[in-house]
């Protein structure tokens, strides 16, 4: 469900300009979510990239969220769906994305206790240096539990949307606003969270009621949404979330797309959308969709078994072998975007970059970019007692365009 969401709340119609929004994602298992059920969320997120991009050029939109890539055709009105792994899509019309979350046991009967609304908090902030105020919205339901007693499932959702001013002031945004509310018969984004729980009795009209209450605040993307997840009345469950998700805005731009990050790639074969339904994607889906990478760079194999040690005091640095330049992010080429990408990883005694985690940051794009590269390079592993170990290592990755000379 979560996917669909963040494409609900980013993606939208047809655009004059090209734009790009880059948001980073963060998923947090809460205080509330037992021992057993946690260490398995954390390890699951691992593999979840840590941004979200929405790009949009023309009558197309392109959102890649939590290894996802969803391609919006607004004037064919049609949902193509990617699984670069797989090298598959799947078209499906507007009225058919998303398919509808299946309603809980006993729901209509737990439709009676179902409550949703939405209200402006009061609070303001500033995200990527543009003034925000949360709007909220609130969704409960109370359902029974297997052993008599009733669970509420509560989610509190925080949309921080631009003041009006603030839209007027920022291209990017004033232009997003535009055709937001210039094609919104086309493909209203509000329409997907409603979709989201049509099959649930009750839920539906009212989460209608609720987002219709954001019309007021403007056609401008939420630059951040903090969303919380809480259940109560089950015994083994501590108080608490379960779980919580960030999405916060790092990036925009409008500088020029290429055509073909709007097309499904070729050699893809078109398979039916139940067939894709729930497909597990690769962490490095959402940046290598459009170009293919060898297999190495899909999913780094596990780090070896044994202790991972620092450099130094009888324990030897591993050297580089191969190296594999990065590719540059197109947005990024065309901004003339320029740096360096610092990561941690783990040199295994396989020789191999395990466990990457961005040090310095140029931009998600190019981390992302980054991330694939070392992700392929291989080293002769250091050494202790002149055996190969594992070892904690920084590495460096150069942005650099060529120059034309003159």
């Amino acid at each position: 469900m979560l996917p669909a969401l963040l494409v609900g709340l980013s993606a939208g119609p047809a655009a004059r300009a090209d734009l790009t929004f880059w948001y980073k994602l963060t998923l947090k298992a809460g205080e509330g979510m037992p021992n057993e059920a946690s260490a398995a969320v954390l390890h699951a997120m691992k593999a979840i990239p840590p941004e979200t991009v929405t790009r949009i050029r023309g009558d197309m939109s392109r959102s890649e969220a939590m290894g996802r890539v969803t391609l919006m055709d607004y004037a064919r009105r049609q949902v193509t769906v990617l699984d670069p792994r797989e090298k598959r899509f799947a078209t499906v019309p507007f009225d058919e994305f998303p398919a509808a979350v299946p309603p809980p046991a006993d729901a209509v009967e737990a439709q009676r206790n179902i409550d949703v609304y939405a209200a402006e908090t009061g609070r303001f902030a500033r995200v990527y240096g543009i003034s925000v105020q949360e709007h909220a919205i609130v969704m409960s339901l109370v359902i029974p539990g297997s052993s008599g007693q009733p669970l509420e499932v509560r989610v509190d959702m925080g949309l921080w949307l631009p003041l009006a001013d603030e839209t007027a002031r920022v291209p990017e945004l004033n232009e997003y606003a535009a055709w937001a509310a210039r094609v919104r018969g086309s493909r209203d984004p509000m329409e997907m969270l409603n979709r989201l729980f049509a099959a649930v009795p009750g839920f539906s009209q009212q989460m209608r009621a609720a987002t219709e209450s954001l019309r007021e605040a403007g056609d401008a993307p939420p630059l951040k949404v903090q969303i919380e997840v809480r259940m109560t009345g089950a015994p083994e469950i501590p108080a608490g979330n379960l779980a919580e998700v960030d999405l916060e805005l790092v990036d925009m731009s409008n500088a020029p797309l290429a055509e073909d990050l709007f097309n499904v790639p070729p050699g893809y074969s078109s398979v039916s959308a139940k067939d894709l339904q729930g497909a597990a994607l690769p962490a490095q889906a959402s940046g290598a969709a459009m170009s293919p990478q060898p297999a190495a760079a899909a999913s780094p194999p596990p780090t070896p078994a044994g202790d991972v040690l620092p450099i130094g005091v009888g324990v030897t640095a591993p050297k580089l072998l191969t190296k594999v330049e990065p590719q540059y992010a197109e947005a990024a080429r065309q901004a003339r975007v320029e740096g360096t990408v610092a990561l941690a990883i783990v040199v295994g005694s396989d020789g191999m970059a395990h466990d990457l985690h961005i040090l310095t940051s140029l931009r998600p794009d190019l981390d992302q970019k980054a991330i694939e590269a070392v992700s392929q390079w291989k080293f002769q592993p250091g050494e202790k007692d002149g055996k190969p170990v594992n070892v904690h290592a920084v590495v460096e990755v150069n942005f650099r365009l060529l120059r034309t000379p003159r």
